[in-house]
């Protein structure tokens, strides 16, 4: 199910002089509580988009990583950050300023789902008291330091309709392009950037579309020599690092998420729905990352014991 969040509020300074602090990502420390722990943990970068930003917080004592992209940015005007892996399903957030008589009107709308519907939506109201309890310090750190004049009365509405945003504003961002070898009209729905230099991980994929009677994951191997991971705007040492994989709409998702969605496509996500679980889900997150960087290490042990045992028959 997807959930909105709609806000804005007024400052009352021309849109020249507002815009610039969002061009600062530090600054969104700044205007996030000192209970979440917020930590920016990707090195100062340009807000620009494709740019992307990793952070490190807690949600009720529960430590998680998030990393988001700016979709659309078009200073001074408007910008859109999208979540690429994190604690929700989908999160874009839609940032406006608007140009007034009275000085700059700041809209902010996001639409999230949360995970493991229908079952994550249980635990919504607990969710909408906390995101309004972080909206709420936002509008008053920005009141301090813009003087906003209309800060006790800015509203803060959840799951409203009409969304707060003028209707004139609601011209859609313009939806990510497929990457070239994506074609439109394909059935697939993830397409794996996979290590086939990785016994455990090459195993794992066969495993899974012997699985795969749909023909739902495409697979394509990061270590063959064509490929290209500037296509998917990456780096060679970004999909070395942890797994992508490309969802149909453009957005592309990252370590444990990837798993959670490859086993759902083959009708078993089931079997990795414990590790979104908000208790158990940093446990597994720590447990990828490690394995994630001795994975050529322990792949090269598994590679011998399969010589072995004759494995490269069963796979």
């Amino acid at each position: 199910m997807t959930h909105t969040l709609d806000t804005h509020i007024r400052i009352p300074l021309p849109r020249e002089d507002v815009f610039p602090f969002f061009c600062d990502a530090s600054n969104l420390e700044r205007i996030t509580p000192d209970e979440l722990h917020f930590e920016i943990v990707t090195p100062p970068v340009e807000m620009k988009e494709g740019a992307r930003i990793r952070y490190r917080l807690k949600l009720w004592g529960v430590p998680f990583h998030w990393e988001t992209i700016i979709r659309r940015w078009e200073p001074p005007f408007r910008f859109v950050d999208e979540q690429v892996s994190g604690p929700y399903r989908r999160w874009v957030h839609r940032h406006e300023l608007v140009e007034t008589p009275d000085g700059t009107m700041i809209y902010d709308h996001v639409d999230y789902e949360l995970p493991l519907a229908p079952l994550g939506d249980l635990f919504h109201p607990l969710l909408r008291r906390q995101l309004a309890r972080i909206f709420r310090y936002r509008h008053n750190t920005l009141h301090k330091l813009f003087a906003s004049d209309d800060y006790p009365t800015a509203p803060l509405l959840i799951d409203a309709a009409p969304a707060l945003m003028p209707a004139s504003l609601w011209d859609p961002a313009p939806a990510a392009t497929p990457p070239a070898g994506n074609p439109g009209g394909e059935s697939w729905k993830i397409k794996l950037l996979y290590d086939g230099a990785c016994p455990y991980c090459r195993r794992e994929m066969h495993w899974l579309k012997r699985r795969d009677r749909t023909d739902a994951i495409l697979l394509e191997d990061i270590a063959a020599p064509e490929f290209d991971p500037s296509r998917y705007g990456l780096t060679q040492e970004i999909v070395d690092g942890k797994i992508h994989a490309l969802l149909p709409d453009g957005r592309m998702v990252t370590g444990m998420e990837v798993f959670r969605r490859l086993y759902t496509a083959v009708g078993l996500g089931w079997l990795m729905a414990p590790t979104g679980w908000p208790v158990f889900r940093p446990v597994f997150d720590f447990g990828y990352r490690l394995f994630a960087r001795y994975r050529h290490r322990l792949g090269g042990r598994a590679e011998r014991d399969c010589e072995e045992a004759a494995c490269q028959s069963r796979s």
